[in-house]
């Protein structure tokens, strides 16, 4: 009946994905495809930001990661939960 374009997330990088529909009932997408986990790409850019922020002073490279990893697992967990209560409103 028609279709809408969504805004896919992944790999810091974004793409528009166009879905058809048919009587206006959007077909729910598995969760891992909406937000996927951090990549180790995005952990190590996000832990070398943390290492900048604290002046560049060496000797916390494992806290530095591990902070990353926290706070980027849990930017996807709330868009996993995001996009459930969202794909949820059009079941």
């Amino acid at each position: 009946m028609g279709s809408f374009t969504r805004l896919v997330h992944g790999d810091n990088s974004a793409r528009e994905e166009k879905t058809e529909v048919s009587s206006g009932i959007q077909a729910k997408q598995p969760l891992a495809e909406v937000a996927p986990s951090p990549t180790e790409d995005e952990i190590r850019r996000r832990a070398y930001e943390i290492y900048c922020a604290r002046n560049s002073d060496p000797g916390d490279d494992l806290g530095d990661w591990l902070r990353a990893e926290c706070e980027l697992k849990e930017k996807y967990r709330r868009i996993k939960e995001y996009s459930a209560e969202t794909i949820n409103v059009f079941a």
